[in-house]
């Protein structure tokens, strides 16, 4: 999972700044920007304050080794794009992923 892209969709998808993003998750912007990029990663608690602050809940699961792998809607993370300021789902990312090939 990127966490960077992660954060970056939920800031963009809750209309934040990262100035502001940062002031509500109590988080330097220069570390949300630093996040974005990929060049932290940052603590399971910073993470979740992040989102909290965008409007989200971050969620983890744990999976048996082996267990066959069962499809989430986070599977579709690399499926939607920013184009002309909106945010879309690209449909051919969308059908290559775990969940969309079932329903192509």
């Amino acid at each position: 999972m990127d966490i960077g892209k992660l954060v970056s969709n939920a800031r963009l998808s809750a209309g934040c700044t990262i100035r502001s993003l940062g002031a509500d998750a109590e988080v330097a912007g220069s570390t949300i920007t630093r996040i974005q990029s990929g060049t932290v990663d940052p603590s399971v608690k910073t993470l979740a304050r992040i989102l909290d602050a965008a409007g989200f809940t971050l969620v983890i699961n744990a999976v048996r080794h082996g267990a066959p792998p069962r499809p989430h809607l986070t599977d579709l993370i690399g499926a939607w794009s920013y184009h002309r300021g909106r945010l879309r789902l690209d449909w051919t990312r969308w059908r290559a992923s775990s969940i969309g090939w079932r329903y192509s």
